[in-house]
């Protein structure tokens, strides 16, 4: 029984791994083969990760897992990761069930403006389309506290 991760994803394995945060070699919930297994049973990626979620949240939900109490706090870990899992596992399977077209792994966005976006709206402000935004740098250098000063 194996574990592997690299980044960046060179397989559908760590496809499945990141899709499940199962990505730290030294606290890992599944071997490279049971992904494998899932994989080889199911017909795509994210048909796969649902089944996994289901697995994972029967193994969790029945495993103590983690328990600490902080206070009146009581938090069980293994029950609190099931949780996440199931609700995983139904939100991806309503999606396949509706037809929405589930990505198998979409691509990674990190914020930014893209270049068509910036370009419409440079033409927008040519144009005079653009709606300007009322907060900027100084808007308060004009405020006149005297007129809003309640009398004492």
């Amino acid at each position: 029984m194996s574990f592997t991760y690299t980044f960046p994803i060179t397989s559908d394995i760590h496809k499945i791994r990141l899709r499940i945060w199962d990505t730290n070699e030294n606290d890992y919930l599944l071997e490279d083969e049971e992904i494998q297994g899932f994989l080889d049973m199911f017909s795509s990626i994210t048909r796969s990760v649902v089944q996994i979620c289901y697995s994972l949240a029967f193994k969790l939900s029945n495993n103590e897992y983690e328990q600490f109490q902080v206070d009146d706090i009581k938090v069980t870990k293994g029950r609190d990761m099931a949780k996440r899992y199931l609700d995983l596992a139904k939100s991806l399977e309503e999606a396949i069930n509706s037809g929405i077209e589930v990505e198998e792994f979409p691509e990674m966005y990190f914020g930014g403006v893209y270049q068509a976006d910036l370009d419409t709206n440079r033409q927008s402000q040519i144009d005079g389309t653009i709606v300007e935004d009322p907060f900027y740098k100084g808007v308060l250098s004009t405020f006149n506290e005297d007129k809003y000063r309640e009398d004492e």
